[in-house]
């Protein structure tokens, strides 16, 4: 049962991801933080890129307008 011990430790020091906001505390929040920082430089040190998108970027090219017109039959 040594998995369900770490488990328990990570959480205790982390935080479980399913714990809303508002439960973390500022400890928990400190040390994601700074696992996240520390997870991104080592991504970034790998040879890994962050592109940064624009904000008024979509996801879905724009597409032709469909008309229904005259499309019921008669």
């Amino acid at each position: 049962m040594k998995g369900a011990t770490v488990d328990t430790q990570v959480k205790e020091y982390l935080g479980s991801k399913d714990d809303s906001a508002e439960t973390r505390t500022v400890r928990t929040r400190t040390r994601l933080r700074s696992k996240m920082e520390s997870d991104i430089e080592q991504f970034l040190q790998s040879g890994g890129k962050i592109a940064t998108i624009e904000p008024n970027v979509m996801a879905d090219p724009p597409r032709k307008p469909s008309s229904d017109y005259g499309s019921q039959p008669i």
